[in-house]
Parts: C-alpha cells; sequence; structure tokens
C-alpha cells in the first residue's frame, strides 16, 4: 500500500512511501516465528530491510521510468516473530521536459536473504520481457507537476490577493491538479523576491507565516498593502518538486492624478 490516505497519485521528485509487511513462512505457509532480527550475525532473520542499497529491490513496471526510481533514501523495519513491517521511500525523478502522467505504476519488490530465500510469487513485470519478476505491493499515478503563481495588481492602499494553482502535463497541456487537496508551502518563508521597483522593501504577507494550503489544485495568499506604489516579481522555492513560474505583484500601477475637473455638458 502507498501511505498518503486519500491520494491517488504521487508527483515526480516527490518521495512516496511503500508500505507493506514481509513475514518469514515455512513450506507449509505457516510463519517462521523464529525468523527475527535485523539480518545482524546474531539474529535469525537473514535479511534487513533497513540496510541501504536497496536490497528489496524496488522497480516499477514501466521500463521508461526504471532509470529514474530513487531508492537512495532507506527503509525501516525489522523482523520480529516472522514478520516485518516495512516502510520503503522511494521516488519518480523529474526528466529533463515534460512527460507522463503514468497511470497505476506498478511498484514491486524482490528481496532474497541471505539464505537465497526469494518470495513466494511474482506477479509484476519490471522490465517489460513479460515475464513477472517482483512482488506489487502497491500502484500510483505519477504526475509531472509545476506551481502557477498569478500576476496581480491592485491599489497600492489594500491588500492584494495571489492566486497560486498546482498544474500537471496531461500529455498535451499543464491542466489544474483537481484532486490535489494536500500540496501547501509557507508565505513568505518559501517565497523568493527579485526585481523590485518603486518599493522600499518587499511586500509583507498577511498573516505571515501563512501556510498556503492547496484544495482542489488551488490556493491563495495575500500581500499588504504598501502604501506606496511599485511592484515586484516573486517565485515559490517548495515544494522542491513543484516549481514555479515567477509572478508580478503591481500596487498602484492603474492609479491616475488625483487632480482632475470633472465636466459635463447641459443641453
Amino acid at each position: 500500500d502507498l501511505s498518503c490516505s486519500g491520494c491517488t497519485f504521487t508527483y515526480m521528485g516527490e518521495q512516496m512511501n511503500a508500505v507493506f509487511t514481509l513475514t518469514a513462512q515455512a513450506a507449509g505457509n505457516t510463519t517462521t516465528v523464529n525468523y527475527a532480527g535485523s539480518g545482524n550475525t546474531n539474529d535469525l532473520a537473514r535479511f534487513n530491510p533497513a540496510a541501504t542499497g536497496n536490497p528489496l529491490k524496488l522497480a516499477v513496471d514501466n521500463t521508461a521510468l526504471s532509470a529514474r526510481v530513487d531508492t537512495s533514501l532507506v527503509a525501516s523495519g525489522s523482523f520480529v516473530a516472522g514478520a516485518a513491517n516495512v516502510v520503503a521511500p522511494l521516488a519518480i525523478t523529474r526528466g529533463g521536459s515534460a512527460d507522463g502522467p503514468y497511470a497505476a505504476l506498478g511498484i514491486g519488490i524482490a528481496p532474497q536473504d541471505s539464505d537465497g530465500i526469494v518470495m513466494n510469487a511474482y506477479d509484476l513485470d519490471t522490465n517489460g520481457d513479460a515475464v513477472s519478476d517482483h512482488t506489487l505491493v502497491g500502484r500510483t499515478e505519477v504526475r509531472y507537476g509545476q506551481m502557477k503563481l498569478s500576476n496581480a495588481h491592485g491599489s497600492e492602499l489594500l491588500p492584494l490577493a495571489i492566486a497560486t494553482t498546482v498544474q500537471y502535463w496531461n500529455g498535451t497541456v499543464y491542466v489544474t491538479s483537481a484532486g490535489d487537496n494536500q500540496t501547501s508551502f509557507i508565505a513568505p518563508t518559501n517565497l523568493t523576491f527579485s526585481n523590485r521597483h518603486g518599493l522600499p522593501s518587499n511586500p509583507t504577507v498577511v498573516g505571515a507565516p501563512f501556510t498556503v494550503v492547496i484544495t482542489g489544485g488551488s490556493g491563495s495568499f495575500t500581500f499588504a498593502a504598501p502604501n506606496v506604489a511599485g511592484s515586484v516579481d516573486f517565485a515559490t522555492t517548495a515544494p522542491s518538486y513543484l516549481p514555479s513560474n515567477t509572478a508580478r505583484a503591481s500596487f498602484g500601477v492603474y492609479k491616475g492624478n488625483n487632480d482632475f475637473i470633472y465636466m459635463r455638458e447641459n443641453y
């Protein structure tokens, strides 16, 4: 199973956790309760799921993504009375250009202990040869995502709302990730500013530090009124797997001269 409650997809570059139980069994499919420990010299267990180097042989059933499976994070779990509750983190790294989405991507394992014991059955083909070589532990859709920040303009005397949208590549264009109800970032902590004009300092965020929580793929935050006209560019640095565009906040740019005369014609 995958550990994110209610999640049906994962962004490329985002860590996901494969959560499952490994059980040591005898020939009659009964649990070998003496199989315990982390595979150390004095342990009866002969396998350590939490060792480095991907001992679980985590892999996916899409050959186009095989080289992009990041298994550098170490799993957790050890055997107690023949069973190990394992949490195995992994991610699909982002490619150089947008691709996907990859629906129902299968994640599998193929561990083998030092006595040569392997899984009792394989049901996932990870190398495209039509022969199952791993055991399925979960499925997810994988998306190439980005954060879209909207330009905004208004009076320098009023707060300025900034709309944010999480998008993903649907194979043709970027669309709103409407199923995203979990992504968040902190404003202004995760904001960067540049190209400031007219403003004596970067705008402050109302309620800062303010956590922008995405619901239905959208969210927002608000810059406080600076009380002077000007503009500044801004972007987000988090989440790192959802790089953002650079947007511009403009204050007072549409305000005209306060000194004018009303004129009307009488007929």
